[in-house]
């Protein structure tokens, strides 16, 4: 139910010339960003990959449901209406702070600033009119300069650091100076459990909401510890007022857990499958139609989980379990429906299946099966 204004989510629709003119100045500034941008941010900088994020932040999960070690904390921020909300003058400030070119920057203000907008009610269309801020979602641009925005933060939160108000690193993090993991609108923050660390990220938050218009959504927020006492939780808390947050958090997709995976935490992965499958059965799909589903979107869908976990045996039958109810029996789960062994069903694939994903990633006693492939 709509009741806030905040509520409506804006549509972009952006037409095939402009999408082009977008492209081409994607393409001129994207090679120069990974000298601008900090190596903790990782989303659409060529050379880094969203895998890099993930395993960092899992290294630094490991331990967290000690009871005697380091104190420190985890806080896992959700910025409202991201794209929505950046403000276009300090967009151009940034761009000129970071050294564009005086043309360059008046060509992507040109393509952020001229959308006109057009509000819906009751079914009927209210509008134009000018817009004062936010990118455009679906405009290849947006994302770049996003993370151009996000860079900022870092500036500030690096230099409040520097200025000396007591902050002290996460553990594990004072070597490499690592505060933060950025991707995009995700943003992790690690830091020792005590009220300075605690103050200097609050401050360099506030400071990042003043100059960018991006603000802290406290609701989604939230904050995990690790060994810190009780009476410093509620200092921490009375600072930075998130929700305890509570494992496994959902990072990027991806669950952090603070032990090894297991079968209870690769549900929602079983789930996206079913999903996929349910959609599916209300097609009128041939007997080639779904085979082809299986090789192409189904087999693949843990691939980004398998990159990065051992998954459990049990997972990998359960997904091989739901690809056969689907390749026979349209998604029933019934017996006696294989015509065909499993094995010569998939053929290479499940070759490549078995080898990649089930022999490198999962656990070591599910090697003993590859031979039976042929």
């Amino acid at each position: 139910m709509l009741v806030k204004v905040s509520d409506f989510r804006p549509i972009a629709c952006c037409n095939t010339l402009y999408k082009c003119i977008s492209k081409i100045i994607v393409n001129r500034i994207r090679n120069s960003l990974g000298d601008i941008v900090s190596k903790n941010q990782s989303a659409f900088i060529p050379g880094r990959s969203i895998v890099d994020n993930i395993l960092l932040a899992q290294e630094l999960m490991v331990g967290y449901k000690n009871k005697r070690g380091v104190p420190k904390c985890t806080i896992k921020i959700d910025i409202q209406k991201a794209y929505d909300t950046v403000d276009w003058n300090f967009l151009s400030r940034i761009l000129q702070g970071f050294g564009f070119h005086t043309i360059m920057i008046q060509w992507i203000m040109a393509c952020v600033s001229t959308p006109w907008f057009m509000l819906n009610f009751n079914g009927e269309d209210h509008g134009y009119f000018e817009g004062k801020r936010g990118l455009r979602q679906g405009d290849p641009l947006s994302p770049y300069l996003f993370t151009i925005v996000m860079e900022v933060f870092n500036i500030i939160l690096l230099k409040k650091i520097e200025a000396g108000q007591n902050f002290k690193f996460h553990s594990k993090c004072m070597s490499l100076k690592i505060t933060h993991l950025c991707f995009a609108d995700d943003l992790l923050v690690f830091s020792y459990g005590n009220w300075n660390s605690a103050r200097v990220i609050r401050d360099a938050l506030d400071e990042f909401k003043k100059v960018s218009g991006l603000k802290v959504s406290m609701e989604k927020s939230q904050i995990f510890f690790s060994c810190v006492k009780p009476n410093m939780r509620r200092i921490i808390l009375g600072i930075l007022p998130f929700d305890i947050g509570r494992f496994p958090f959902k990072y990027l997709g991806i669950p952090m857990c603070v032990t090894k995976l297991f079968d209870r935490d690769c549900k929602q992965l079983i789930e996206k499958i079913k999903m996929r499958i349910f959609n599916w059965k209300s097609k009128a799909l041939s007997f080639a139609g779904r085979l082809q589903l299986i090789n192409s979107v189904l087999t693949s869908i843990h691939v980004y989980w398998a990159s990065i976990f051992k998954i459990p045996i049990a997972t990998i039958k359960e997904i091989e379990k739901l690809c056969r109810s689907f390749l026979w029996a349209n998604g029933e789960v019934v017996k006696g429906k294989a015509k065909v062994k499993w094995n010569d069903i998939l053929g290479e694939i499940q070759l490549h299946w078995k080898q990649e994903f089930l022999g490198y990633f999962a656990e070591e006693e599910y090697e003993l099966d590859l031979e039976e492939v042929p």
